[in-house]
């Protein structure tokens, strides 16, 4: 069940910090995908999804990157954009900045894309993680 995959999450997150988790399951659910990333999860793909893309993902994992489908990434924006009364309200920017994390993009790459410095990207990420609750980078 989806419960028991978030649990067997969490348990590996916390005990081995460094563990790329990758969540491949067959529904997209908008609570779920935020909930995994939650449990510690770095990305989220439908099972329905390209093999390029799927290829993508592992890859991005496991150099340390993130990695979210097309669908979920919008899972987990329109998700954030709909918690203004309980969580600080991202800025556009930071939603600019979300949007690359989630498609895979590392500090750097959100810089040259974004047309900022790293150190900034990574204050950005900072203030996303604080807002959204997050205390690891997915």
């Amino acid at each position: 069940s989806e419960f028991e995959g978030l649990t067997l999450c969490a348990k590996l997150s916390s005990a081995h910090p460094d563990l790329g988790l990758l969540v491949l399951t067959t529904f997209l659910d908008e609570d779920l995908v935020v909930r995994a990333v939650h449990a510690g999860a770095r990305g989220y793909v439908v099972k329905d999804v390209d093999t390029t893309e799927l290829v993508r993902a592992i890859r991005a994992i496991a150099s340390g990157e993130s990695a979210f489908d097309s669908r979920s990434a919008a899972a987990v924006v329109r998700s954030m954009s709909g918690r203004g009364e309980s969580r600080q309200q991202l800025t556009d920017r930071e939603v600019q900045v979300l949007r690359l994390l989630a498609a895979g993009l590392s500090n750097n790459k959100i810089g040259e894309k974004l047309y900022i410095s790293a150190t900034t990207a990574k204050f950005h990420v900072s203030n996303i993680m604080r807002k959204l609750e997050v205390s690891r980078r997915a």
